[in-house]
């Protein structure tokens, strides 16, 4: 249990408690009169009255702080209701004059100042360009589809479209002529030129 939440004291009933079944004890069995730390008490009477003013001091108190809880409470509820009112009345005011130099003085007048921009780091942004430069390199030579799955980084796809793998030519096979043969299977004798005049 959230201690703010709870409104008695675990230790406060046992002490009412205690303190009712002392007077108890007093009024039965002292009377007279008796010194304690330093005081004279009419017993049981003087007792009984300190006692029971520590019982009415304890409970007003108690009475008090439900009534503080009662408090707290309804100052929660207000806080819940307005605090997002009050971020998006700022938002409209800041749409409406700017996040500029120049609104400086209109946002000071509400006890606001402007957004503070992001300032990114050198170095951050030497690598935001190195990496563009490499994705716009890996992109050059896809298509659009290809060019979609490729960042800076990473290996470029290799690319298996088989139209653009050269096929080898076919080479029609050249006939090799086969030489005529005798009746012996020897090739036959070439035929003496024929003599002029004859």
């Amino acid at each position: 249990m959230n201690p703010m939440t709870q409104t008695k004291d675990p230790n406060k009933p046992t002490r009412k408690e205690r303190l009712r079944q002392i007077m108890a004890g007093a009024q039965k069995h002292n009377t007279g009169t008796m010194i304690l730390n330093g005081r004279t008490f009419n017993m049981p009477g003087d007792l009984v009255n300190e006692i029971q003013s520590d019982l009415n001091d304890t409970d007003d108190a108690t009475q008090a702080h439900g009534a503080w809880m009662a408090k707290v409470a309804t100052m929660r509820a207000s806080h819940a209701a307005l605090d997002p009112l009050l971020s998006l009345f700022k938002r409209r005011v800041i749409s409406e004059v700017g996040d500029t130099q120049e609104a400086q003085g209109i946002l000071a007048d509400y006890g606001w100042t402007p957004p503070k921009k992001a300032k990114r780091k050198v170095e951050d942004k030497m690598v935001a360009v190195q990496k563009t430069i490499g994705t716009r390199k890996l992109r050059g030579t896809m298509g659009s589809n290809q060019k979609k799955k490729v960042k800076a980084g990473q290996p470029a796809p290799v690319v298996t479209d088989p139209s653009a793998v050269p096929q080898a030519a076919s080479v029609a096979p050249v006939a090799v002529p086969t030489p005529a043969t005798g009746g012996n299977g020897n090739p036959p004798k070439p035929t003496p030129p024929a003599a002029n005049g004859t």
